[in-house]
């Protein structure tokens, strides 16, 4: 980011510029199922860890507060202040990198 500083987060889609492009977002993927699993070995965890790979990308607060944003902007737009409690499933937020909302809350 404009800090320097890496989120830890790797989209699930990226893939390096080497030749050929190397999957680096699936790769990542596979190592967050595996920590999760318990099936990554110690020494794999603290070497991710160490360069700052989070195993979680987004977390619960994160997405709550992006959730009770979308709620307060869909009240605000309704002449009533009505919100029918209903996230898109495609729907994604304006931050940067953005939050998968809609994939999020449907889970």
């Amino acid at each position: 980011n404009e800090n320097g500083i890496w989120d830890g987060n790797v989209p699930h889609s990226y893939e390096t510029e080497d030749e050929p492009p190397l999957k680096l977002g699936l790769w990542i993927s596979n190592q967050r199922t595996a920590y999760k699993m318990k099936k990554l070995d110690r020494e794999r965890v603290d070497k991710l860890e160490m360069i700052g790979l989070k195993w979680a990308v987004s977390s619960w607060n994160t997405m709550y507060d992006a959730l009770y944003r979308y709620a307060q902007t869909k009240r605000n737009e309704n002449e009533n202040g009505y919100w029918d409690g209903n996230v898109p499933y495609s729907y994604e937020t304006d931050d940067e990198p953005p939050l998968k909302l809609g994939r999020w809350i449907s889970r």
